[in-house]
């Protein structure tokens, strides 16, 4: 009997991976290198210090030999995205409490869609324009805009997100649309019948 589990166990994870090979991610893995780092300590507590930071990182590994293209976030697709909350469509009615929309989010620098090879569907990446203290500016996945925007163009449309401390819920950052890229698999979707 535990021999016929294993069996079925190594089947279904043979066929996930070979669904996995088969699936089109949405970005391009190839020649892309990873890496993880947590920065701790007073030295990095505000967030210039970490934009400092990230700024210096991005400038040398750039000027290693073979390197095209440098790009940070909090998370990557082969992971899936560990980030979700509750947004608000600006123009749209305010959604009862408890059943907003919730999407996935991550922070990410300006490269990061061309560096995965995520197609830009519409409007624009980030660029040096869009620095701290500025309009606070987002780019969705093509799904978003068509939930939210069915038959018009997301472009300059708002987001909202509960503000960092809110008091309520109206306390809002809201962000505008810049560009719409394309939607990214997970490897969730490997569990997915």
């Amino acid at each position: 009997a535990f021999a016929v589990i294993l069996l079925a166990g190594a089947g279904l994870f043979l066929r996930g991976l070979q669904r996995f090979e088969n699936l089109d991610p949405g970005w391009h893995p190839d020649g892309l290198l990873t890496g993880q780092l947590n920065l701790q300590g007073e030295r990095y507590s505000t967030p210039p210090q970490v934009r400092g930071f990230y700024e210096q990182l991005e400038e040398r590994l750039l000027a290693l030999p073979g390197v095209q293209r440098v790009a940070f976030s909090n998370s990557l697709p082969a992971w899936g995205f560990n980030s979700s909350g509750d947004v608000s469509i600006e123009g749209q009615p305010e959604p009862e409490p408890g059943k907003a929309p919730e999407v996935f989010f991550e922070q990410v620098s300006r490269g990061y869609f061309e560096t995965l090879g995520l197609r830009l569907i519409a409007g624009r990446t980030f660029d040096s324009t869009d620095a701290f203290g500025r309009t606070p500016v987002v780019i969705i996945n093509d799904t978003m805009a068509r939930r939210f925007w069915p038959n018009q163009s997301a472009l300059g449309k708002r987001i909202g997100r509960p503000a960092p401390g809110a008091a309520t819920a109206n306390d809002r950052v809201w962000l505008e649309v810049i560009g719409v890229v394309s939607d990214v698999s997970f490897p969730a979707s490997l569990a997915e019948p």
